[in-house]
């Protein structure tokens, strides 16, 4: 028999004061993370207009007031696809459905936006996050040869 734990968490767009924490679990999470820097220009640009229609977004989850994952992906009302860009999960709190959460609400944030369907790299290797992925209803249909710097990415997509 399989257990479902899950915890109580709350979402919201991140502010300043969140990333610190956000930089630790990006840090935590991959082998070439993000640069710090990145996470400064998405929490300022958060929800402008960006290149081609695109506009980017970002929400943490938050537990007992505590950022405990994030989700970055772009969106837009004249493109037909969103593209989920970086998502994360403390290591210690996998498995509580944090994840999925960050997921479901950037998905319903797309389809809100009209998008047709959602696309995400994912490392070759991490048997985890495609599991993740394919669970929720994600198809691989595409490879992109040394995409990370050390790795090949596999293209997931999800009509919408």
């Amino acid at each position: 028999m399989q257990l479902s734990v899950s915890c109580v968490v709350n979402v919201r767009i991140p502010g300043v004061e969140d990333l610190s924490r956000i930089n630790e679990i990006e840090e935590e999470s991959f082998p070439h993370p993000w640069n710090p820097d990145v996470f400064q220009d998405i929490v300022e640009y958060q929800g402008k207009l960006m290149l081609e229609g695109a506009i980017i977004r970002m929400i943490v989850a938050t537990k007992q007031d505590r950022v405990a994952g994030y989700i970055v992906w772009t969106e837009g009302r004249n493109l037909s696809e969103g593209h989920i860009l970086n998502i994360a999960v403390r290591k210690k709190l996998w498995g509580r459905g944090i994840g999925r959460k960050l997921l479901e609400y950037s998905i319903d944030s797309m389809t809100q936006q009209n998008m047709n369907q959602v696309r995400l790299e994912v490392r070759e290797g991490n048997l985890r996050a495609r599991e993740f992925y394919e669970q929720r209803g994600f198809q691989q249909k595409g490879r992109f040869p040394a995409y990370y710097e050390d790795e090949d990415a596999l293209c997931y997509y999800l009509r919408l």
